[in-house]
């Protein structure tokens, strides 16, 4: 009888262990939301480093309405040049056109492709805590011609 039994719960787990699968796929490999191609100016507020080694680096900026928005900076700055990003220091950066769908994440533009680069992290744009590291070195992952992540027009 309790063999029978594992058998139901197995037969019932198999599916949705399936399914859960090939949802986190989707959710993970599908497009960005759509970027706002216009620079803002931002400005660096808070930069801190947690337990683990990572950092968040949060800005504020205005969109194409005025309204400001903060926002975490999703590309991870390599440790040679953390120091640059201290509170009050200006920044130009490419927000999602929808930054209350998208999450509060922007990007580093083109006019600071001499920084170095770490990692990134889109903390709640598809999934929350989505992040990874890049080879370290300069400009953007998210820009570069053929970047693994494309964004919707």
């Amino acid at each position: 009888m309790l063999t029978w039994i594992m058998i139901g719960i197995g037969a019932l787990a198999v599916p949705f262990l399936v399914w859960m699968s090939i949802d986190l796929r989707r959710r993970t490999r599908g497009p960005l939301p759509a970027l706002d191609a216009t620079p803002r100016t931002a400005w660096a507020i808070l930069h801190s480093d947690d337990a683990d080694g990572g950092q968040t680096i949060f800005v504020e900026y205005r969109d194409i309405d005025g309204e400001g928005h903060e926002a975490q900076l999703a590309d991870v700055i390599h440790g040679s040049w953390e120091d640059r990003f201290a509170s009050g220091t200006k920044w130009q950066v490419y927000a999602f056109r929808d930054p209350e769908l998208a999450g509060s994440v922007v990007f580093l533009t083109e006019a600071h492709d001499d920084v170095w680069r770490d990692g990134w992290k889109l903390d709640g744009v598809r999934i929350g805590g989505e992040g990874g590291p890049v080879k370290p070195g300069p400009g953007s992952p998210f820009l570069r011609a053929g970047s693994k992540w494309v964004f919707t027009p």
